[in-house]
């Protein structure tokens, strides 16, 4: 991250005091010298006026009625005579500047048009507004706290700041929300992100053109209860209106990004392995629920060994219990276990070594505790014990400081405290890139594009939701082509490959790299497994006959019972791989 983002989240209080500097400043200036002018003129005159006289004539300056003297003028007043007008014309233009600011507000913001609507300016806002900024992209920003000091940050970097409540609905017909290219709800509460989301779909359906210019809005919402209860909602469902409503999750991102720089198959697993991923959570809250359906989603391999997860917490049973309520397939996709036990007890440390040394084991720790401070001091003692397993362990932090700062971009700290990996760090979570899924929609766009291809092919898309142009798809089968693109890199591990930039200047033409077919049988398979974990931790249900209204799929079946056609999308979606990375100027090598 750029030293001017991070020095833009430096709350500066003198941020409303230095517009009255600049106004006062210069006048003050002019006041005092004046003053010591007049005061030096009439002593080398021999005459001994008041100091209140004396004061009286300086104010006249300001107005053009004073300042010319007989005789030798001294060089103070010499100054002051020609800085005072233009000290008061600065003050009078800088005061209707002030007064007028508003009326230029609404005048511009009558005007705009494809810009970008960002409500609340915390932390995560405040990185949106300045990527959009650094893209040339127009932002108008709704802050509800007026004495936030993220605004003077923000109209300094260009945005236009208007201050109320998001979820009301004449202030984001004011931010011209419906003619905006994006509309991102960070106002810290999840009911109030929904309920802007719900403004924007009735002013999207009042005022709204085609659905070629759809609002994009994207809704920070924290609990997983309701995520799962949001997909089901018309404005996430329906595709008949200009409005396409995204859900945003800083703690899904994070882990997204976490298995991304420390994979859980960090040693490749090959066919004949017996060797198992084993995911120990320390912290289960919803930062450590998140990791653990990540996994849970991605950590499928090449042997067909289920991923186990450890979650250690003060409130095991709680957590499980709300886990298994909202995920009751939890258990069919993962092997599970909860122990109730704190983080920082030394004891805890001696057992996480101990489950650390069974055999056939690829062990990754992350520590998942709310507080920065108590997050790293658990993760550095667990890490200081594992030192010569060569465990990683993940430690969440929130901001880019003490050990995150000395990290810089590395991936791990490997010292005397061990393997120290922190992740979840706001600038890298709350990144447009990240916060928006751009690249990762980019390639699952492709990846659905493919499919439906093969569906035409087969003459089944016709009426089926899932082959819907993907401006049209429901949200559900979205993230399933993100989760898709996820867990590509586990693919080509199990395949012994890797993947490297292609240089722009490549002077050597290499072949198109083709797997071969014993690789797309094994990944087709790899693939199948994820795709049931993944329907089954959605609530679908197996049935022999697809009914579309529902979610029952007659696919959701061992690879061996699938028919050649179904078959088939699996192996699709392995060929392409190749020609998805080389979308990102990437390509595949094998090791």
């Amino acid at each position: 991250m750029e030293n001017t983002t991070r020095q833009s989240f430096i709350r500066r209080p003198w941020s409303r005091i230095w517009p009255w500097l600049v106004i006062l400043g210069p006048a003050g200036l002019c006041a005092l010298m004046g003053f010591l002018g007049f005061v030096e003129y009439f002593r080398c005159s021999g005459e001994t006026p008041s100091r209140l006289d004396v004061f009286y004539l300086t104010l006249q300056l300001f107005t053009l009625e004073s300042g010319a003297v007989d005789g030798p003028v001294p060089w103070q007043l010499q100054v002051a005579r020609f800085l005072a007008p233009v000290a008061a014309f600065w003050s009078v233009f800088s005061g209707l500047a002030a007064l007028f600011r508003g009326g230029l507000v609404r005048f511009q913001l009558r005007f705009i048009r494809r810009h970008n609507v960002v409500c609340g300016l915390g932390r995560t806002g405040l990185q949106l507004v300045s990527d959009f900024r650094r893209d040339g992209q127009r932002v108008v920003v709704i802050e509800a706290d007026e004495q936030n000091d993220n605004i003077e940050v923000a109209r300094e970097l260009g945005a236009i700041v208007l201050t109320g409540d998001a979820s009301q609905e004449f202030l984001l017909k004011r931010a011209r929300a419906v003619h905006a290219r994006s509309v991102v709800a960070l106002c810290g509460k999840d009911g109030v992100n929904v309920e802007v989301a719900v403004r924007c779909h009735q002013l999207a359906r009042r005022y709204g053109g085609d659905l070629s210019s759809r609002i994009q809005c994207y809704i920070q919402v924290f609990e997983l209860q309701l995520i799962e209860l949001l997909r089901e909602n018309r404005i996430f469902t329906e595709s008949n209106d200009p409005f396409d409503a995204h859900i945003v999750n800083s703690f899904r991102n994070a882990a997204r990004l976490a298995f991304q720089r420390q994979p859980l198959d960090r040693v490749r697993i090959k066919p004949q392995d017996d060797t198992r991923a084993h995911l120990i959570v320390v912290g289960f809250g919803r930062m450590g629920q998140s990791l653990a359906l990540q996994a849970a989603r991605t950590a499928h391999y090449a042997n067909d060994k289920q991923l186990r997860i450890t979650a250690i917490d003060l409130e095991a049973p709680l957590r499980k219990r709300d886990l298994f309520a909202l995920y009751p397939a939890f258990e069919e996709v993962c092997e599970t276990t909860f122990i109730t036990a704190d983080g920082r007890n030394p004891q805890t440390h001696a057992d996480i070594d101990k489950l650390c040394g069974e055999p056939n084991s690829i062990v990754t720790v992350a520590v998942c505790v709310d507080d920065d401070s108590r997050s790293l001091a658990i993760a550095s003692g667990i890490a200081a014990r594992l030192k010569d397993r060569g465990v990683p362990v993940l430690v969440r932090l929130s901001e880019e400081t003490g050990l995150a700062v000395l990290l810089g971009d590395d991936t791990c700290y490997s010292g005397r405290l061990g393997q120290l990996c922190p992740f979840g760090q706001t600038s890298r979570v709350a990144t447009r890139e990240v916060l928006l899924s751009e690249k990762l929609d980019e390639t699952a766009r492709a990846i659905h594009e493919a499919y439906r291809e093969l569906r035409r092919q087969g003459g089944r898309s016709a009426g089926n939701p899932s082959s819907a142009p993907w401006e049209e798809l429901r949200s559900d089968f979205r993230e399933s082509n993100r989760q898709q693109t996820d867990h590509m890199s586990a693919k080509l591990r199990a395949a012994g490959c890797s993947v490297e930039p292609i240089e722009p200047r490549a002077s050597v033409t290499r072949q198109p790299f083709a797997f071969t077919d014993e690789e797309i049988e094994l990944l087709a398979k790899m693939e199948h497994s994820r795709w049931c974990a993944e329907r089954l931790l959605a609530g679908w249900k197996r049935a022999d006959k697809d009914d579309k209204p529902r979610k029952i799929s007659s696919s959701l079946k061992p690879w061996d019972e699938l028919t050649e056609e179904v078959k088939d999308y699996d192996r699709e979606t392995v060929r392409i791989i190749p020609k998805l990375l080389k979308m990102s100027d990437a390509r595949i090598s094998r090791e």
